[in-house]
């Protein structure tokens, strides 16, 4: 009970952490140190037409949060963060972090370095959601997993749905500018995408993408009680393999834009997504690096293609319920495919959360494979619903 009590209290204090001037309860110089995390039970149930999906799981995501925070005699604000999270299966689970690193922040902004989120992603507006997410949820963990690259929605064609593609939690520096009028910048640089922990890169080589940028810029205000949330965000990044374009199609630029309004617990909204060239599972003859046997010849022959994606969405929520749904349409230049999602969303008590998503859609792309005798290629529908009991502490 006393551990318990603990972590109660270290919680109580991160919420309070984030109420203005809260720093100044605690002694200049002296670190405040919270836990916190959340741990979250998913079922799963996916069906396609063509794809080889596993039908029915379970899902465990459990993540451990320490934080220590710090404010100098000069107002100076610093400290770090660490998400701890449990990796791999079975007997080769291990406990390992997802994201660390440390800032400092001031009236000049907020720096940050280690594994971290680029701006790309957390300065990105997408269509509104609650619980597990719907279009930008856990549905594709239920798609692709052990399945390979033609598996319903999880296709190559669709490597990243509805986002910007960026350098995830690769080690990189991130600078966000103070507030101003609602506005507010940010940039970040990874010089090695898919390289974080203590791993450096000495040698030239097959590294994935090198020299990551991300930016973008936000902008929130409340009108007469409308909220109004808009912004854009941008990724670009160098092919780092030696020799140029054989492995990843050159250097890439992708952008998008979104915006949400939300009023007396509505919400409405939207993005759109353009990816560039958006790298395939391979290239080369019929059935080879992943491609489907009956593959046309337009989807063979280049390692990249253009991608582009649009998504819409309206939410409701009313005390402890929250109702929403999502369209979106991903077009390349290989077929299309369109999804649409229903979710919801229901506190059973503080800190304790009850979810569900259902996902249907169609993929018209020229990579899924209708037929595994003959290797034919043609249009997919696919269905997933999700359930989640989540707790948050």
């Amino acid at each position: 009970m006393k551990r318990i009590l603990l972590t109660s209290t270290a919680v109580a204090g991160l919420i309070a952490l984030a109420a203005p001037g809260a720093m100044a309860q605690v002694p200049a110089g002296k670190f405040q140190v919270t836990i916190g995390g959340t741990s979250a039970i998913e079922y799963g149930f996916s069906d396609s037409n063509a794809a080889r999906l596993t039908g029915h799981e379970f899902r465990n995501d459990t993540e451990v949060h320490v934080r220590a925070n710090a404010t100098a005699d000069n107002g100076l604000q610093y400290g770090v963060h660490i998400e701890i999270e449990s990796t791999g299966n079975n007997a080769a689970s291990a406990l390992d972090y997802d994201e660390a690193g440390i800032y400092v922040a001031g009236s000049f902004g907020r720096i940050e370095a280690g594994d971290e989120d680029g701006a790309s992603d957390f300065m990105a507006v997408y269509a509104p959601a609650v619980g597990i997410g719907q279009l930008d949820g856990d549905f594709d963990l239920f798609t692709t997993t052990g399945c390979g690259t033609n598996c319903g929605i999880g296709n190559a064609a669709s490597v990243t749905y509805f986002k910007v593609p960026d350098s995830s939690d690769s080690t990189k520096v991130t600078y966000v500018t103070p507030a101003f009028s609602g506005f507010q910048a940010g940039i970040s640089y990874t010089p090695q995408r898919s390289q974080g922990d203590s791993v450096v890169v000495g040698t030239a080589g097959n590294s994935g993408y090198t020299d990551w940028v991300e930016g973008g810029l936000l902008y929130k205000n409340t009108f007469s009680g409308v909220g109004v949330k808009a912004g854009g965000t941008f990724s670009t990044a160098q092919d780092g393999t030696v020799g140029g374009r054989s492995a990843r199609g050159g250097s890439i630029f992708a952008w998008q834009l979104g915006a949400q309004l939300s009023y007396a617990g509505f919400g409405l909204g939207g993005s759109y997504v353009d990816q560039g060239n958006v790298l395939l599972a391979g290239a080369g003859t019929a059935g080879a690096n992943g491609l489907a046997v009956g593959t046309p010849a337009s989807c063979r022959a280049t390692r990249y293609t253009a991608q582009h994606s649009f998504q819409v969405g309206g939410t409701y929520e009313t005390g402890p319920v929250g109702v929403a749904v999502q369209y979106g349409n991903i077009d390349t230049s290989c077929g299309d495919i369109d999804a649409i999602s229903v979710g919801g969303n229901y506190v059973l008590a503080p800190g304790l959360q009850l979810a569900a998503d259902y996902v249907h859609w169609t993929n018209k792309s020229q990579t899924v494979v209708t037929n595994a005798t003959t290797g034919a290629v043609g249009t997919d529908d696919g269905d997933v619903f999700l359930v989640m009991t989540k707790i948050t502490f």
